[in-house]
């Protein structure tokens, strides 16, 4: 009969390994697309981003609304120029049409860009204080 030893999972060094993530001082920062999920029934994009030199800042996140989705001409083209600093910020060809089915962007995980990123709040909604997303910087 083969007996493997018995094997036991320590959490003893957790709470001494622990490093809270953070929201970050108001600036510009170097950041990375983690994810990007498409919903066309609600007409938006939202798109996770990380601060590469700061591994434990909290995650952002930013909707881009879909062609179509504003309320009037004005917000329409706000969204298309939301759109247009956020495929120059990442280098992404605006050129070329997105299968409505597929559930995230092909390409965009994994790019870099430069973000403004706003002061932290706190909207006492259990999460503490968080960033949010200014403007995205133009290619450099």
């Amino acid at each position: 009969m083969n007996e493997s030893p018995d094997v036991f999972v320590s959490f003893e060094d957790d709470s001494s390994n622990y490093v809270s993530e953070h929201a970050v001082e108001e600036g510009e920062y170097e950041v990375r697309i983690t994810s990007a999920m498409v919903n066309t029934i609600k007409g938006f994009i939202i798109v996770r981003v990380e601060i590469i030199d700061d591994p434990y800042a909290k995650e952002l996140s930013c909707f881009l609304n879909l062609p179509g989705s504003g309320r009037d001409e004005k917000d329409e083209n706000r969204n298309r120029g939301r759109r247009l600093d956020f495929f120059s910020c990442f280098d992404i060809d605006s050129s070329v049409s997105m299968n409505p089915a597929a559930q995230e962007p092909e390409g965009w995980v994994g790019r870099e860009g430069y973000v403004m990123i706003s002061a932290p709040k706190d909207k006492d909604d259990g999460y503490g204080p968080q960033n949010s997303i200014k403007r995205f910087s133009p290619r450099r």
